[in-house]
């Protein structure tokens, strides 16, 4: 909701900020996506635009499977579609599609922009969609540095500027506002059943950009999270995870959470793939609360604790926190199902995570 959100330019970027308390589980807002690119193995299965179900198909893509759930999604997909539809699929990423429809249609998107947004959430930041792209962050410099994708996002480029005859200006934007995008757009999950055997699996969905989501900065302990909707998934809501003060920041986590992996491997993943070093609350803690609850385990070799962070044991073995999280996982499990075990299953169990036989 608009009075319970300011938007404020800091030397990070500009940052959320709560206008007042806000119970744990409030919902701020929601909004539709400025920019959407369905993964192309779902082209025929799912709207191309706002990626529902196909339970009706009001329109078709004629160079293409591409398909649509309502003529509403048509008209605000199809023109988009069509600059992106001749694009080879192999070694090309989401976020390069996006940014080719950003480059062939900014006229379009800002039309679409204000059909799906008439009235600006935070007037302060009512700008154009061009205007809008131009103040997202991209990193580059630091992405350049660090990033192994870097490379792979080149060839991509030089893919599309060849297959659409691109100058050499055109090549620069499409390489600086994948970045951007990169840094900015929000992948949409989902979850597909396999009829035969009724297992599912988490897959992507697609890759989405949103006017105002892409205000929010990072935490390690967020207090905002988001959701998409089930029948339009390129829909998002965002409700904060726990009770916030006026005047506190609010945050989403980009992926890395302070509860999943020790400070500097967020850092390194943060800094890889967004050009950013995170500087948040959790990464500031002088005691690292991965490395606190993980030093309970032993070396299997020399039977002390390991240095978590430097992946080392005192003994200078090395081991992984794959393993340690494996075993914190089926620790969980042993508690979980042990009621139902006999006492033989439990001290055998125990012995194992002792290093015993």
């Amino acid at each position: 909701m608009i009075e319970k959100v300011e938007v404020i330019q800091t030397t990070l970027g500009r940052s959320c900020i709560a206008k007042c308390d806000i119970p744990a589980g409030s919902i701020l807002f929601s909004e539709d996506s400025l920019l959407s690119q369905l993964e192309f193995n779902l082209l025929g299965e799912l709207c191309s635009y706002c990626f529902a179900t196909l339970m009706n198909v009001t329109r078709s893509c004629d160079n293409c499977l591409a398909k649509f759930c309502s003529l509403t999604c048509y008209q605000k997909g199809y023109q988009l579609h069509t600059s992106i539809c001749k694009i080879p699929s192999t070694r090309i990423i989401p976020q390069q599609y996006l940014a080719v429809k950003l480059i062939h249609g900014s006229k379009i998107i800002e039309k679409i922009d204000t059909l799906a947004n008439p009235t600006p959430l935070f007037p302060s930041f009512n700008l154009t969609s061009n205007q809008f792209i131009l103040t997202l962050d991209d990193n580059i410099n630091i992405i350049e540095k660090y990033s192994e994708e870097i490379p792979k996002i080149k060839i991509g480029v030089e893919l599309i500027a060849k297959k659409l005859k691109y100058s050499i200006s055109q090549e620069q934007d499409l390489l600086k506002y994948t970045l951007k995008l990169k840094n900015n757009a929000f992948m949409v999950n989902g979850v597909k059943l396999d009829q035969l055997s009724g297992n599912s699996e988490n897959i992507s969905i697609g890759t989405v950009l949103y006017t105002y989501g892409s205000f929010f900065q990072h935490s390690c302990d967020p207090n905002v999270f988001y959701l998409f909707d089930k029948m339009k998934p390129t829909r998002i809501t965002f409700r904060t995870l726990k009770k916030v003060l006026k005047g506190e920041e609010l945050n989403i986590s980009y992926g890395p959470l302070k509860f999943q992996d020790c400070t500097s491997s967020r850092q390194k993943e943060t800094l890889e793939k967004w050009g950013f070093c995170c500087k948040c609350k959790a990464c500031n803690l002088n005691d690292d609360e991965f490395a606190l609850k993980y030093n309970g385990y032993l070396c299997p070799q020399c039977c002390k604790s390991p240095d978590i962070k430097k992946e080392i044991s005192q003994c200078d073995a090395d081991f992984h926190q794959k393993f340690f999280k494996n075993l914190d996982a089926e620790i969980n499990n042993f508690f979980y199902n042990c009621n139902s075990m006999n006492v033989g299953d439990c001290i055998k169990f125990l012995n194992f995570v002792r290093g015993k036989d």
